[in-house]
C-alpha cells in the first residue's frame, strides 16, 4: 500500500510538520491546495512544502 504525506517544514520539522496522511496522490494534492489557500502567503515557503510518498505494509 502506498501513502502520501503532506508536509510543511517552513517553521517546524518532524511530526509537527505533517499536515496530513492520505491514501491517494489526488487527495494529498487537494489537501495541499486547501492548505496553501488557507494559509497566509508570507508564512509559506514553496521549497519547504511537499508531498512525500511511502510504501507501507
Amino acid at each position: 500500500m502506498r501513502i502520501f504525506i503532506v508536509m510543511d517544514t517552513t517553521e517546524k520539522t518532524g511530526r509537527e510538520s505533517i499536515i496530513g496522511v492520505f491514501e491517494s496522490l489526488a487527495k494529498s494534492k487537494s489537501a495541499l491546495a486547501d492548505y496553501v489557500l488557507n494559509t497566509e502567503n508570507d508564512r509559506i515557503e514553496p521549497c519547504y512544502v511537499d508531498i512525500v510518498g511511502f510504501e507501507v505494509e
